[in-house]
């Protein structure tokens, strides 16, 4: 029996997602090898691009310092600070409030979608 065009779509829409997840497997296997030629060995330059480990700085402040932080920066500034601190969507999740509360607050400015693949359970 023939298989239908959605029929064949869809299984091939299949071998592609799964295609896909052979590869992301491959290339974390592959990234992994070349961190540990990297580690050994030092920056490894194709000509094209450098493979390297590149410091990344991120900070932490304790709430009542960040208080004392924001309060110097308008007296050297004048400028509003929270025109400089916006809470990330980790930071609203932690409140816990639904979105007829954070709206009581703020504009929704963007409601988006990510393409990703999870687990199947």
């Amino acid at each position: 029996m023939a298989l239908s065009i959605q029929e064949l779509e869809y299984q091939q829409a299949v071998a592609l997602a799964k295609e896909i997840t052979r590869t992301e497997a491959a290339l974390k296997q592959m990234k992994e090898q070349l961190k540990e030629y990297v580690e050994k060995n030092g920056a490894l330059n194709t000509g094209e691009v450098t493979f390297d480990f590149y410091a990344r700085t991120s900070w932490q402040f304790d709430p009542e310092k960040l208080k004392k932080m924001m309060q110097d920066f308008f007296i050297e500034t004048g400028a509003n600070p929270f025109e400089y601190l916006k809470p990330d969507a980790t930071a609203l999740k932690k409140l816990k409030w639904n979105d007829e509360k954070l709206a009581q607050y703020g504009n929704r400015v963007e409601i988006g979608k990510t393409f990703d693949s999870r687990k199947s359970k």
